[in-house]
């Protein structure tokens, strides 16, 4: 594998998608949406992405890891899109930040100035982010940084959406969350607020769980490889835990019913309330991820 950044390029030399390699692992990252779509370590793909994700920029990418901001779901309007609009929008190319034999960063940014207006007419603030995103050895690092650059406090909400591929789904879980409050949000829990009283949480059925007020930062995720993926979640609350299942499944064009047993998802983020950002004022967070 070669130790490289590769700009890759459409027919008009408009820059689509930057890999990035290192002895022992490679990621690609679109710049529509900045999302994250792929991250094989030691030669096994680690992040799903759907065999129907359109990725023409025409649609969120359906996989990998995209990007929500302002707003979780439709939590501060139902006139915005939901999960916002920085996963549909363009980000700018912010450069090669570190770039060594077995460390490489690469950063993208999205401003007001590059999102579609019709949007910020609905939520009219300006604003600056800048995701960096690390490969170092077996670990990826993903980390959003958000500045208020306008002259007025705004609300917001914010998660990496990551997408996990799986090999086994009767063999898959998520260790760490045990003790945690969260509300379940799928149609059989109906929006009940519970306490996880489970060591490992299993896929068994649709899963939709948004665990609020998270003080772990450190959690096991079992795809059904060899080795799990540890999750490091650097100063983000909240942690959403999703599988479709059969039915959902079917209504997602670019997904399709046979995909929910090679997938889940293990969503950092700060959702459960909004996060008011003063002027000028920074809000950091992301995850680092590491195949054991």
């Amino acid at each position: 594998m070669s130790n490289m950044v590769d700009l890759i390029r459409d027919s008009n030399g408009n820059l689509i998608k930057v890999k990035i390699n290192n002895t022992n692992a490679s990621a690609e990252i679109y710049l529509f949406g900045a999302t994250l779509t792929s991250w094989i370590v030691h030669g096994e793909e680690r992040i799903f992405l759907s065999k129907k994700a359109i990725l023409n920029g025409t649609k969120a990418i359906r996989g990998g890891i995209p990007i929500v901001f302002p707003q979780f779901n439709t939590k501060l309007t139902t006139d915005l899109p939901s999960h916002g609009f920085a996963r549909i929008s363009t980000w700018k190319w912010g450069g090669i930040n570190v770039n060594t034999p077995d460390k490489k960063e690469v950063s993208f940014i999205l401003t007001d100035k590059e999102v579609d207006k019709k949007y910020l007419e609905i939520w009219p603030h300006q604003f600056k982010l800048v995701y960096t995103v690390l490969l170092e050895g077996n670990s990826l690092s993903t980390k959003i940084k958000i500045r208020n650059t306008g002259n007025e406090p705004w609300l917001f909400n914010t998660l990496l959406h990551t997408y996990f591929n799986v090999k086994d789904l009767t063999e898959a879980g998520v260790n760490g969350l045990i003790n945690c409050n969260y509300i379940d949000t799928s149609p059989e829990g109906n929006g009940e607020k519970k306490i996880e009283d489970r060591q490992k949480v299993i896929f068994q059925k649709e899963v939709d769980s948004i665990y609020h007020d998270v003080t772990q930062k450190n959690f096991r995720l079992q795809t059904g490889f060899k080795n799990d993926i540890l999750v490091e979640k650097c100063t983000l609350p909240d942690v959403v835990v999703w599988n479709p299942w059969i039915e959902k499944s079917r209504r997602m064009a670019d997904f399709g019913e046979e995909s929910y047993p090679n997938m889940f998802c293990f969503e950092v983020g700060s959702v459960y309330q909004p996060i008011e950002l003063d002027v000028d004022a920074v809000y950091e967070g992301g995850q680092i991820l590491t195949v054991d």
